[in-house]
C-alpha cells in the first residue's frame, strides 16, 4: 500500500514534467508556447512578442530564435542590428546554432552603419553572458541577503500532528513553507511552498505547526524587524515509507539532458525539501531553477524571486524584483497578489489600481488556495474602490478550498469580508468569530479582528488593510504556552524543539 501511494505522487511529478503537448499540470512555459506559435501555428508576430520577453531573461534558445526571426523580417520588419545583436548574445549564452553563425554575425556586425553597429554591440553586452549574469541570474552571494540583518531565526518548533491516512499508511512527507515574522516572534501568512508527497492533509498539519512555533525577529541595527523566512517541517516514522519513488524521479531526472524546464524545476524544488535522497549541490539546484525561469516556467520564476527576498528590511532587490515581475507576467497568482499588494499603497495613481485589479482578478480565479484568499481579502476589503469587486470576491470565496489553510486565521477573514461586501452580515459574523478563536489561540493581537467582528454585527462592512495584522501588545507567549506537552500528545502538538539557548538561523538560502 506504501508503494502503490508514493507511486501515484511521483506519477503527479512527471505529469507536471511532461513534455509540451503531453497535457501537463502547470500553465506551458512562455518557450514552449513560443516555439509552438513559431513552429507550428505559423504566428510570426505572436512568436516574435513571446520570445522577446524570454530572450531578455537570459534563454539562449529564445535569443537565437529571435535573432532569426528579425533577421528575417517574420513577424515585422527586419531588423539586422538587433537579430545579429541576439545571434551573438545567444552564442555567448551557449546556443549551439549560435556559435555556428559567430563568424558570419561578426562580419555582418562589422558592416552595419555606425549606429546599427552600436546598437547591435549593446544588445549583446546587455544580454550577453556578462550582462545576464550581472543583471538576472542570482549568485551565491545574492541569496545571502544584505549585510547588518540578523535573520529570523527558530525559537521552539511545535511538532505537527501526524495525518491519520499517513500514520495508517507508514508515509513520511516533507512540506516547505514560507512565512513572515513580525516584530513580535509570532509567525503569520504562512505559505505553502511545496509537498511531498503532495497531500492536503500534511499541508494543513504544517501550516497550523508553524503558527504555533515561535521565531526570534529579525534584527537591524540591534532592533527587530518585520521580515520574512523559509522554514522546512518534515513528517517522519521511524520505519516511514519511502518518500521518493525511485523509478519515476529517474525518468524526471532524464529530462533534464534535453531542457525540459517542468524537469528542472521539480528535480531542484525537490532537492531543496530533501537534498539527502538527491544529493544535488545547492548550486546545482539554483542553475537548475535558473533554467527553468529562464524558459519561461512561472512557478520557478517566483520561487527565484522567493529566493532572493528576505523581506522588508533589506530594501529592494533588483533581482527579485525582476523575477517576480516575470513571474506575474506569466500568470503566476501568488507573484500578481505581491505586485497588486505593493501597487495598492496610498496614493496609487489609476494605472497602478487598474492593473492591480487586473492582477488580482487573475488570482482570485486561479486554483491557488493561497493567493486566492488574498484576492478575495483585497477584492472585498481594499479602501480603494476602483479595485474593490464585492461580485468576483463572493465568486472566488465559494470556490476556495480551505483545507489547507484551515489552520490560518486569515482564511475565515477573507471568507468573512467577501460576504459583508456583499451583504450577508450574518454569514460575516460567524467566519470573523471563527477566525478570532484561531487568533486568539495563536495569541494574536485581535484588536482589528475584533473592530471587524462588531462591524458585521451591526449590518457594516469594513474597508482597510485586511492582512494586517499590528504585534502583540505585550511579550508574545511561547510556543509551549500554547501547545503543553502532557502524557496524551504522544509526541504530537507540543514542543519538539526548543533552541532558545542556541539560535537556528533561517537564513534566505534555507
Amino acid at each position: 500500500m506504501i508503494r502503490r501511494r508514493t507511486a501515484a505522487w511521483a506519477a503527479a511529478l512527471l505529469v507536471a514534467a511532461a513534455p509540451a503537448g503531453a497535457a501537463p499540470a502547470e500553465p506551458t512555459a512562455a518557450l514552449s508556447a513560443a516555439v509552438q506559435l513559431y513552429y507550428k501555428d505559423k504566428n510570426y508576430p505572436a512568436a516574435r512578442a513571446a520570445l522577446q520577453s524570454t530572450a531578455e531573461l537570459g534563454e539562449s534558445r529564445a535569443q537565437y530564435l529571435l535573432g532569426i526571426m528579425l533577421l528575417k523580417g517574420q513577424g515585422g520588419d527586419a531588423d539586422p542590428a538587433g537579430g545579429n545583436g541576439w545571434l551573438r548574445a545567444a552564442a555567448e549564452n551557449g546556443d549551439e546554432n549560435a556559435r555556428g553563425l559567430e563568424d558570419k554575425v561578426r562580419t555582418e556586425i562589422a558592416e552595419l552603419p555606425a549606429a546599427g553597429r552600436a546598437r547591435a554591440l549593446d544588445l549583446a553586452r546587455r544580454f550577453g553572458a556578462a550582462g545576464i549574469a550581472e543583471r538576472v541570474v542570482p549568485r551565491r552571494a545574492d541569496l545571502d541577503g544584505c549585510s547588518g540583518l540578523r535573520y529570523v531565526a527558530q525559537r521552539q518548533q511545535i511538532a505537527p500532528e501526524y495525518p491519520f491516512m499517513g500514520r495508517r499508511t507508514n508515509q513520511n512527507a516533507a512540506v516547505s513553507l514560507r512565512f513572515t515574522v513580525g516584530i513580535d516572534s509570532i509567525p503569520r501568512e504562512p505559505e505553502v511552498l511545496a509537498t511531498y508527497p503532495p497531500d492536503a492533509d500534511f499541508a494543513a498539519s504544517a501550516v497550523e505547526a508553524l503558527l504555533l512555533s515561535r521565531f526570534y525577529p529579525a534584527e537591524r541595527a540591534g532592533l527587530p524587524v518585520e521580515s520574512t523566512a523559509r522554514f522546512r517541517v518534515n513528517f517522519q516514522m521511524n520505519y516511514g515509507g519511502q518518500l521518493w519513488d525511485e523509478p519515476a524521479i529517474k525518468r524526471v531526472k532524464a529530462m533534464l539532458d534535453v531542457g525540459n524546464p517542468y524537469a528542472e524545476f521539480e528535480i531542484a524544488r525537490a532537492s531543496w525539501a530533501d537534498p539527502k535522497e538527491f544529493n544535488i549541490p545547492e548550486q546545482q539546484s539554483l542553475e537548475l531553477m535558473v533554467r527553468a525561469a529562464q524558459a519561461g516556467h512561472p512557478r520557478a520564476q517566483y520561487w527565484l524571486a522567493q529566493l532572493l527576498t528576505t523581506g522588508p528590511a533589506c530594501g529592494p532587490n533588483a533581482k527579485a524584483e525582476l523575477w517576480l515581475d516575470a513571474a506575474a507576467r506569466s500568470g503566476e497568482p501568488a507573484a500578481a497578489v505581491q505586485r497588486a499588494r505593493e501597487l495598492l499603497v496610498p496614493g496609487a495613481s489609476g494605472d497602478d489600481q487598474a492593473r492591480a485589479k487586473a492582477l488580482l482578478g487573475l488570482a482570485a480565479r486561479s486554483e491557488s488556495a493561497f493567493a486566492a484568499r488574498h484576492a478575495i481579502a483585497l477584492l472585498a476589503a481594499t479602501p480603494f474602490d476602483a479595485v474593490r469587486d464585492p461580485a468576483l470576491a463572493l465568486e472566488a470565496a465559494k470556490k476556495l478550498r480551505t483545507d489547507t489553510y484551515a489552520a490560518d486565521p486569515q482564511t475565515w477573514e477573507a471568507l468573512a469580508a467577501a460576504r459583508a461586501a456583499n451583504g450577508d452580515f450574518k454569514e460575516a459574523a460567524r467566519l470573523e468569530t471563527r477566525a478570532l478563536r484561531l487568533a486568539d489561540k495563536y495569541r494574536w493581537n485581535t484588536v482589528l479582528l475584533q473592530e471587524r467582528l462588531a462591524r458585521y454585527a451591526t449590518a457594516g462592512d469594513w474597508r482597510g488593510d485586511l492582512l494586517a495584522l499590528p504585534p502583540h501588545p505585550g511579550s508574545a507567549p511561547l510556543a509551549a504556552d500554547l501547545a503543553p506537552c502532557t502524557p496524551s500528545n504522544r509526541g504530537m502538538k507540543c514542543v519538539l524543539r526548543d533552541v532558545a539557548s542556541g539560535l537556528l538561523p533561517l537564513s534566505p538560502s534555507r
